[in-house]
């Protein structure tokens, strides 16, 4: 079974993993990098959908938008994995079918984010 996401839809996922799971993905050894730069610069048109001013996750998917990209620099392997919004959006298409229902359904947790951001940004679920 292969569930076909909008790419709207992939940033949301993608957004939700994020909030939900970025340090469980970094408690493997894994720090998320970017250009302080660009932060900054995608800072200033990042928006979240209550109104509030956007969150640290906003922020990160926006500079995907604008064709910036985030590191995840796994210290175990020592490697280092660029993931940009292409990337993003065919590796969403990776994700395991059951993964992307809990999504869906909003039944997702911790584990359902780790999963998105290892498939995400390294191509496979390794870790956990």
């Amino acid at each position: 079974m292969k569930i076909e996401l909008t790419n709207q839809e992939a940033e949301k996922f993608f957004l939700n993993a994020l909030c939900n799971g970025l340090s469980y993905f970094e408690s493997y050894g894994i720090e998320l990098d970017y250009d302080n730069e660009e932060y900054k610069e995608a800072k200033k048109t990042a928006k979240n959908d209550n109104g509030m001013p956007p969150c640290y996750e906003d922020v990160l998917v926006e500079m995907l938008r604008k064709g910036y990209t985030l590191k995840a620099i796994d210290d175990n392997n020592e490697e280092t994995h660029i993931l940009t919004i292409k990337k993003m959006y065919e590796q969403m298409k990776e994700v395991p079918p059951n993964t992307l229902m809990e999504m869906i359904n909003e039944r997702d947790d911790a584990d359902t984010a780790d999963i998105i951001l290892q498939v995400c940004f390294i191509g496979e679920h390794t870790y956990g």
